[in-house]
């Protein structure tokens, strides 16, 4: 009788990490863009329940775009975004990424819905904004164990307040 009950406790344990994990990721991403006056990017990638909090950094003129040695998995995708998205246009890398946190959802959780601008979204992966004024893309995520049980993280983009709501989705 206890092993159920204790592989229902822990898998509860697991999504609420998960949120909590979620939470802090936003609040790191938000205090670093504060902090450093800069461009700060959430990355949610729901394919392998990843969550990475990427910096930006602008690239010179005369730089050379190297995406094999930049920090970030997610590098290849970034430089994918140009000044111009005209099928003629020369592309010119306007950002380089560096991984500055990168987190895994526990074991049995995933993202099993991400809510947020839809263009702001290549494949699997969903990038919130965060800008040095504090502010940011507003979004919510909610997570799930595979077994009904459901939490949902909801950010105001405004005040950057993160909510959590347990068994909502």
């Amino acid at each position: 009788m206890a092993i159920p009950a204790f592989s229902l406790a822990s898998r509860s344990t697991r999504l609420r990490t998960a949120a909590r994990t979620v939470v802090a990721a936003h609040r790191y991403a938000r205090g670093m863009a504060v902090l450093r006056q800069a461009d700060v990017v959430l990355l949610l990638d729901e394919r392998i329940g990843r969550i990475q909090v990427v910096r930006l950094e602008q690239l010179s003129p005369s730089a050379e775009t190297n995406t094999t040695s930049l920090a970030s998995p997610y590098a290849h995708r970034e430089a994918e975004f140009y000044l111009s998205r005209a099928s003629t246009a020369t592309p010119v890398p306007t950002n380089a990424v560096s991984a500055e946190l990168t987190r895994d959802l526990p074991r049995d959780i995933r993202f099993e819905q991400i809510r947020a601008d839809p263009m702001q979204r290549y494949q699997s992966t969903w990038w919130i904004d965060y800008l040095p004024n504090g502010m940011s893309d507003p979004f919510e995520v909610v997570l799930s164990d595979g077994r009904g049980r459901r939490i949902v993280v909801r950010v105001d983009g405004t005040t950057g307040r993160a909510e959590v709501l347990e068994g909502e989705g």
